[in-house]
């Protein structure tokens, strides 16, 4: 992993371990503090379309051959849907949280194999189905409003993320009617949040969002017509990396305690290197290096904000 991811780590790690000790602190504040305390919810729906790709060593060291198999879902497509909340409970400080859901409905899959460095002599082939599935997504954090001027204003927030993805690999067309393989993933860790937020005139506003995360990435594969592969766990992947998340949206106001949005994002996350351990029906297990994953996804969504005092 570059320098600069490992110092954010470092820096992420201290920042989150300090958010929960803040937010005990802040709740005797919420508890006793003002009372015109605000809630903003929004809930919305849309399309999402994403991918993920990884691959493996031969060996624990990275090599024989540096790449032996590589795993692609690509365009897992489907409608989404989420929920967020947030909860202004001091002048300005905020708790905010989500949670988002996606549904795979359609998409495709390869698994390849080399047998020599840098994904040369193929030794295997597949394309594969997925069409069922889902991701799934939330968050709680804390924030604050940074700046406020008359016509934009920034805040800035802090918290945990955890998401999951459930991915498979079918048959084409009817074939390998049995092939029912699961890859299950886990993407957890502290982010860090900004927003910025443009009034265009009084029923108009454009916010951007930026978050960057610090996460860990876990999984486990039912690879199920693999005789010699143990059940329902074949192998786990082990793998620490960074996400980047853009939203931009835009607000119309319909009433004074309601408002549509619509709004489109963009999601890249990726992991370094890491352990693959694949574990055999015989009760013995091997391990060999996880090169890399990487996932991104983007959605476009329409839907409500509601306020309430």
């Amino acid at each position: 992993m570059p320098p600069l991811l490992l110092f954010y780590g470092n820096f992420m790690r201290t920042i989150v371990s300090g958010f929960f000790c803040l937010l005990l602190i802040l709740s005797s504040f919420i508890l006793y503090g003002q009372a015109d305390d605000k809630l903003a919810v929004s809930v919305s729906s849309g399309y999402q379309e994403e991918n993920l790709n990884w691959s493996l060593a031969g060996n624990i060291y990275g090599q024989n051959p540096n790449i032996y198999s590589e795993l692609k879902w690509k365009r897992l497509a489907g409608p989404a849907a989420s929920l967020n909340f947030k909860w202004n409970v001091l002048r300005i400080f905020f708790i905010l949280g989500n949670y988002s859901y996606a549904s795979i409905t359609t998409g495709t899959v390869t698994d390849t194999d080399y047998g020599t460095d840098n994904r040369s002599s193929v030794i295997y082939h597949g394309d594969f189905n997925d069409n069922k599935g889902h991701t799934d997504l939330g968050y709680i954090g804390l924030g604050f409003k940074a700046l406020n001027r008359k016509h934009w204003n920034v805040a800035l927030g802090i918290g945990y993320t955890l998401a999951h993805q459930s991915l498979y690999i079918l048959g084409v067309n009817g074939t390998n009617p049995t092939l029912n393989t699961r890859y299950a993933t886990k993407w957890s860790g502290g982010f860090l949040k900004g927003y910025i937020t443009w009034l265009i005139t009084d029923k108009i506003k454009l916010q951007e969002e930026i978050v960057y995360s610090q996460l860990n990435y876990s999984a486990n594969a039912n690879w199920n017509l693999i005789n010699q592969f143990a059940h329902p766990v074949s192998y786990t992947d082990e793998a620490n990396g960074y996400g980047i998340y853009s939203d931009t949206r835009v607000v119309y106001k319909l009433a004074a305690k309601l408002e549509i949005t619509i709004n489109g994002g963009y999601h890249q996350s990726e992991t370094g290197k890491g352990v693959d351990q694949l574990f055999l029906a015989n009760g013995t297990s091997e391990n060999t290096q996880f090169n890399k994953g990487v996932y991104n996804a983007y959605g476009l969504e329409l839907g409500l904000v509601f306020m309430f005092e």
